[in-house]
């Protein structure tokens, strides 16, 4: 009886030291999405909703290069 009291309270205290190191995970975790310095392009997507907002951004660039690059040919 008195390994089963030992045993449950160090599981009481493992308990307790995840919920403290990995409680404060949770602000780590809220930077997801954030901007980072020397980033290039967007953020990092959450959702498949950014996900479909990202791929219509890289569509959207590629048809304004492409119609620079006829405008630049007409210049010249």
């Amino acid at each position: 009886m008195l390994s089963f009291k030992r045993l449950l309270v160090r599981a009481m205290a493992a308990c307790a030291i995840a919920i403290t190191i990995f409680g404060s995970a949770g602000g780590a975790l809220a930077g997801l999405g954030q901007p980072t310095p020397w980033q290039l392009g967007l953020q990092q997507s959450v959702t498949p909703v950014m996900d479909n907002i990202i791929q219509l951004h890289d569509f959207v660039l590629y048809i304004i290069a492409a119609i620079t690059a006829f405008v630049l040919l007409l210049l010249l």
